[in-house]
């Protein structure tokens, strides 16, 4: 984290680069809003049509009008910098090989994807994509593009660049977590390029989400990297010193553990940003953030829920909670080869059973959450909110299918040994090591009560923080651990082939080496039918199976909670994309 006067400085920079900087492109006529102007109220009489009777159904009601002065028009500033922050620092900036939240938000502002999902409405819009068809047959989508986008370094942005980017999530050898998502629908061969600004996609089968969450990625510039072999793309500089956009922004600098420096593309197609730079800056903890949010060293970002209260009556910010498809859950480790300690799903079901959710919800998550009975989110049109089984607080039980599972303390020192586990040496002490990411306070909390929770039953969980990207490392390379908490977010649609199908394990999201063949056929089903109803059924019975099995159980469902500072304009959180519209942000200056 930088120090106050380390931060000034770069504050002091900033300034400095922006006197500097030639002018990137024409003044631009200043957008007009309308400000609030003092106002006279009075009671006047006026028709209203009543919503819930026929039109011709007019009615005269006293209501209360307000009878302004002319409004006052204020300009939109231009320029400006915004400062959002976060405790866990980016890993990569390349959009095909990302994983983590904040790779994925930094890349936001630098890229585009052919099309995006409306926060407000959650259908599918355009983006680098003008417009789409469809075949009759559902499985030939065709995409007419943009013609004016060009890439920061000014080269034009064409249908090669599409083809060039769905090939490399395709090619396995190169580290794409997103693989999975695309191997069984068509190869490279099956990506075809009509002309410049006309690319189709020809399907081995109907997908229901292919619209909607599998054209959301980040597309990348053949120019700079369609030269090099899947090793050299792996390490690319590209990926971390050197990331060539279409966004709204440019990429500046990063300083590892402390910031990314990002600034205005004055070329981008949908319009020149309001600002001049946003900064992705790193702090310690959530606590610190919050603090920096208090005196106004940044901008916006996520407050945890112990400080929600408090963040409401901080007068220089606007807070809002809203529910989200992100989720705080803890996965077993399920490769034989590196852990037998969770194989039997009775040893799994007693864990879940000794956790008191409702109380991780009231008074860690305060309130802001829901206890998860299913792997689906409830604002998901597939929620099922009657799936069974549910794991409500239960010890006893716990302690039951422990002790049926083969794990008894016959010592009585409080922590039980196997006896007759299978692939557990007898005698071995039920305990492990059950890591997060260091600086989630709200997590470190949960792994904290988890501890105590599973020693009231005979079990030693050893709760070890660690720092985000050897977390990251290990759910997604190594794959060395036993349980880790952590947390994730679905798409908008209801499949969740990346987490519990047997190939998405080293390609996917599958972390924990999850298998059953019963629940790959359900999720390979569900994409082959684009009836909602239909779908709905097959996803009631994926989410039977995942509370019966319990392989990464989900603790609360959680809404988000975020702050700004009131001086910034148009930024709007919400479940699907809080920086989709950055290129119109402004400040007040």
């Amino acid at each position: 984290m930088l120090s106050n006067k380390k931060w000034m400085t770069l504050i002091a920079l900033v300034a400095i680069v922006i006197m500097i900087l030639p002018a990137c492109a024409p003044p631009a006529t200043p957008e007009v809003v309308v400000k609030e102007v003092p106002v006279e109220k009075k009671v006047v009489e006026t028709v209203v049509v009543e919503k819930e009777v026929p039109v011709e159904k007019e009615v005269v009601k006293k209501v209360e009008v307000v009878v302004t002065a002319t409004p006052e028009p204020i300009k939109v500033s231009k320029g400006g910098t915004v400062i959002e922050s976060t405790f866990a620092d980016a890993e990569i900036l390349n959009p095909i090989l990302s994983t983590d939240t904040s790779s994925n938000a930094v890349i936001s502002y630098l890229f585009n994807a052919l099309v995006r999902n409306d926060p407000d409405t959650l259908l599918t819009v355009p983006e680098l994509a003008e417009r789409w068809e469809v075949a009759e047959d559902e499985k030939t989508w065709t995409y007419y593009l943009h013609k004016d986008v060009k890439w920061h370094d000014g080269e034009p942005f064409t249908a090669e660049d599409v083809k060039f980017t769905y090939d490399m999530m395709l090619n396995e050898e190169v580290n794409s977590p997103r693989r999975s998502e695309f191997a069984d629908l068509l190869t490279p061969e099956q990506i075809v390029v009509l002309d410049d600004y006309t690319i189709q996609f020809q399907l081995n089968n109907v997908d229901a989400t292919w619209l909607c969450c599998k054209d959301i990625y980040g597309i990348i510039p053949k120019h700079i990297l369609g030269d090099l072999t899947p090793e050299e793309f792996n390490a690319a500089e590209f990926n971390t010193l050197a990331p060539v956009g279409t966004g709204p922004f440019k990429f500046r600098e990063w300083v590892k553990d402390d910031h990314v420096a990002l600034v205005a593309n004055p070329d981008y197609f949908l319009g020149a940003p309001n600002l001049d730079f946003i900064y992705y800056k790193c702090v310690e903890n959530q606590t610190v953030l919050f603090a920096q949010l208090q005196t106004g060293e940044v901008d916006f970002g996520g407050v945890t829920a112990a400080l929600w209260e408090e963040a409401q009556k901080q007068e220089n910010l606007n807070c809002k909670a809203y529910p989200v498809f992100g989720f705080n859950f803890y996965t077993y480790q399920m490769d034989p080869e590196k852990s037998p300690l969770f194989l039997d799903v009775r040893t799994r079901r007693a864990l879940l059973y000794a956790l008191d959710r409702q109380a991780f919800v009231d008074s860690i998550a305060m309130g802001l959450g829901e206890v998860a009975n299913s792997c689906v989110p409830p604002i998901s049109w597939a929620y099922n909110p009657d799936n069974e089984p549910k794991y409500p607080y239960d010890p006893e039980k716990a302690k039951a299918l422990l002790e049926e599972a083969g794990w008894k303390d016959e010592n009585g020192d409080g922590i039980r040994e196997a006896h007759g586990v299978q692939g557990v040496e007898d005698g071995t002490p039920f305990s492990f090591e059950l890591n997060t990411n260091a600086g989630n306070v709200e997590r470190e909390q949960l792994i904290q009560s988890m501890q105590q929770y599973w020693a009231d039953v005979g079990v030693d969980a050893k709760p070890t923080p660690i720092e985000w990207n050897a977390l990251l490392a290990k759910l997604t390379e190594s794959y060395d651990y036993q349980v880790i908490m952590v947390g994730f977010s679905w798409d908008i649609d209801p499949d969740q082939k990346t987490m519990w199908h047997t190939e998405s394990y080293g390609g996917g999201f599958n972390m924990n080496k999850y298998s059953n063949p019963t629940l790959d056929k359900i999720l390979e089903d569900a994409l082959l039918t684009t009836n909602q109803e239909k779908r709905k059924a097959y996803y009631f019975e994926m989410q039977r199976i995942v509370a019966e099995d319990v392989p990464a159980p989900i603790l609360y469902f959680r809404k988000a909670t975020d702050c700004w500072n009131k001086r910034l304009h148009e930024y709007s959180p919400n479940a699907v994309d809080v920086r989709w519209n950055s290129y119109q942000w402004w400040v007040e200056r």
